[in-house]
């Protein structure tokens, strides 16, 4: 099997549930302790060896613009119906860069780089099936 080669990071969302944060900032774009959320995604896969980043952004797409240009390696894609569907529109827009991809959230906070091991094989979008409720 193929490693590895490539990221997709999921940050077009509202991030409502941290409003009225979310209203001036996008989620991924927050800091904590002294680290934007998605920066700390980016990091943790240059440090693995992954040199090929995608960024799905949609709301407030322009302030992501800055990434491209202190991350060489980091590419923006535009989701323009991230305010009618959910990420599955966001991997639509990104279908080209599916292969032999990881794919993470951007509101995600990697302190242990560690964590993404850069032999993966395969990546799955992590969800739940549940029925009944």
């Amino acid at each position: 099997m193929s490693k590895v080669k490539r990221a997709i990071i999921m940050a077009a969302g509202y991030g409502t549930r941290l409003r009225p944060i979310t209203l001036s900032t996008p989620k991924p774009l927050i800091k904590v302790n002294g680290i934007r959320m998605i920066e700390s995604v980016i990091e943790a896969l240059l440090e693995n060896d992954i040199r090929e980043i995608y960024v799905v952004t949609g709301y407030m797409a322009e302030k992501f613009d800055f990434l491209e240009e202190k991350y060489p390696e980091v590419n923006l894609v535009y989701n323009p119906y991230y305010d009618k569907y959910n990420n599955i529109s966001s991997l639509y827009v990104a279908r080209d860069h599916l292969k032999d991809v990881i794919i993470l959230d951007g509101d995600q906070i990697i302190k242990n780089y560690k964590i993404l091991d850069p032999n993966f094989e395969k990546s799955g979008y992590n969800c739940v099936w549940s029925e009944g409720y």
